[in-house]
């Protein structure tokens, strides 16, 4: 086989081709992908936050429609803001103080993202960093 057309395929169908680059060069198993993603310790990591995130957008939302369903069914959304206070006050007040003197402007953008839907922000999140994480190589 000549050196130059070797290569070619291995460019042009490196996915198939048994020796090619996305292979174990030597210590794997032979023929078995090589993990071109994110080490597995952060690849564990990413879904256990997106896992925690995902779960706090399920109980937000569960909050949400049981207040609407007690309120007899007027919907009631609450704000990224409304859940941070219900937490701790001192610190969204805290932070508004902080942005605003950082930097002025950001408090209008900061103040607009605190509006968004609690469980919006963390289940887009949540799922967002799934992806990140990726898949597990089957066995």
């Amino acid at each position: 086989m000549v050196r130059g057309y070797r290569h070619r395929a291995s460019t042009v169908a490196f996915l198939s081709w048994k020796g090619g680059p996305e292979r174990e060069p030597q210590g794997g198993a032979p023929g078995r992908p090589r993990r071109l993603g994110v080490p597995q310790i952060i690849a564990i990591a990413l879904r256990l936050i997106s896992l925690a995130l995902v779960l706090i957008a399920v109980l937000l939302l569960g909050a949400d429609a049981l207040t609407s369903l007690d309120d007899g069914g007027q919907l009631h959304v609450r704000s990224l803001a409304m859940n941070w206070a219900a937490l701790s006050p001192q610190s969204l007040e805290g932070f508004r103080f902080w942005l605003g003197r950082l930097w002025h402007p950001a408090l209008g953008w900061a103040d607009s993202f605190l509006s968004l839907p609690g469980w919006g922000v963390t289940g887009v999140a949540g799922v967002l960093l799934a992806f990140l994480a990726g898949r597990r190589a089957s066995k």
